[in-house]
């Protein structure tokens, strides 16, 4: 068989140069080869996929737990989201009401008038 490029499909960190049926011929194919076939069959799919547990690490701050004044602040912001949106709703169902009640007086006033 011929040696192929293989050509990105979206991302441009799947690019491997070499043959992809033979792993010997790159390193980067190499490291990879020992890891089996994908379930899903795509051969091209070799970039090895990180956890999201293992992103955690890298920014120490994350993995530390908040303190309790950071979580009741967190807490209030978010309730006072929450009551915004309500009210935003019981705004425009008002408006909704509203606007029914002048549609049907007006209703009413025209099949006076005739």
């Amino acid at each position: 068989m011929s040696g192929r490029v293989i050509d990105p499909i979206s991302a441009p960190n799947q690019r491997f140069e070499g043959n992809i049926l033979d792993p010997s011929s790159s390193a980067e194919l190499a490291a990879h080869a020992s890891k089996g076939r994908n379930v899903s069959g795509r051969s091209w799919k070799v970039r090895p996929q990180k956890r999201a547990s293992s992103l955690i690490t890298k920014n120490k701050s994350n993995g530390r737990s908040k303190s309790w004044a950071k979580k009741e602040q967190e807490r209030m912001l978010n309730r006072e989201v929450k009551s915004a949106q309500l009210e935003m709703v019981q705004a425009r169902i008002q408006e909704k009401r509203d606007k029914r009640e002048r549609r049907l007086e007006n209703e009413r006033r025209r099949a006076q008038n005739e």
